[in-house]
């Protein structure tokens, strides 16, 4: 077996061991809140606007931070003489165009990108925002379009969102789960050409 291919064996071993645990913790916060009986903790106000936004952003920072290990094991596998560092833009649109630059990889046309950059918006008013937007904003209609979301202060300027379950962390834990599927076959199917050529 050749060197990058237990690179690249190896990166994918740890990325699902990272999603395996939040996995394993939304399963906790479940168990924990909602299987226990304890709807009065389930549905206070600590868990509902401080535990679950928080997670879904932790979910979000463990996606961004294993697209970018991947990113540098490509610039060190090829030898590439810049990293997504030097490109402009979001994690997200750096590690895109990096992808599309050195592999030929373009994630932007995955069917599931989309939803990626639609959570990358939730995270940022989560983190950014304190979990506010304007009224009236396309915003709304997404958050309204998960289950377990609630939206409140509809007589106010700005609105404020929280999440009543874990069901739209489950949403995306399966999502970045696929994502990282395609991507990693699209990696072996790029090395694969290479090592045959």
């Amino acid at each position: 077996m050749n060197s990058n291919s237990e690179i690249w064996e190896n990166a994918e071993i740890t990325t699902f061991q990272y999603i395996d645990s939040l996995t394993e913790y939304q399963l906790m916060l479940d168990n924990l809140f909602i299987k226990s009986g304890e709807s009065s903790m389930y549905n206070s106000f600590f868990f509902q606007n401080i535990s679950l936004p928080t997670f879904f952003s932790q979910i979000f920072t463990t996606f961004e931070y294993n697209l970018i290990g991947i990113c540098d094991k490509i610039c060190d596998c090829n030898k590439e003489k810049f990293s997504y560092k030097d490109l402009r833009g979001s994690d997200l649109e750096r590690a895109s165009i990096y992808l599309k630059r050195t592999l030929n990889i373009d994630i932007s046309k995955y069917d599931d990108w989309k939803l990626i950059v639609q959570f990358q918006s939730i995270r940022n008013k989560i983190v950014h925002g304190h979990c506010t937007f304007k009224k009236g904003a396309d915003f709304q209609k997404t958050l309204e379009s998960y289950k377990g979301v609630i939206t409140n202060g509809s007589d106010y300027e700005h609105r404020i969102f929280s999440f009543k379950t874990t069901d739209i962390h489950v949403d995306f834990i399966q999502l970045i789960h696929r994502c990282f599927s395609k991507l990693f076959e699209d990696i072996y199917q790029y090395y694969l050409l290479i090592n045959h050529s």
